[in-house]
């Protein structure tokens, strides 16, 4: 039996593997209208310094990003591929 794993907990697992890899805090966010609302991730993150959009529902905050600008678009790239359209 194949377990069906939530939207928040997979976006929960990503955020936790981008601070052990990259040393970056993120949390995501539902988008409602010009609002974004805290969803899932790391809570500790007090002040962005990124905001990054998704989806046309779903954005992602960071803090400091300290790898290179190139690698940093294949990780969005990927995360966007994991999400539901």
């Amino acid at each position: 039996m194949t377990e069906i794993i939530s939207l928040k907990d997979q976006l929960n697992e990503i955020a936790e593997n981008l601070k052990a890899k990259y040393g970056v805090k993120v949390f995501f966010c539902e988008i409602i209208g010009k609002r974004w609302s805290f969803y899932a991730g790391d809570m500790t993150l007090d002040i962005p310094d990124h905001r990054f959009s998704l989806t046309s529902g779903l954005g992602m905050m960071t803090g400091k990003i300290s790898c290179k600008e190139e690698e940093w678009k294949k990780v969005i790239k990927s995360i966007k591929m994991k999400l539901p359209a």
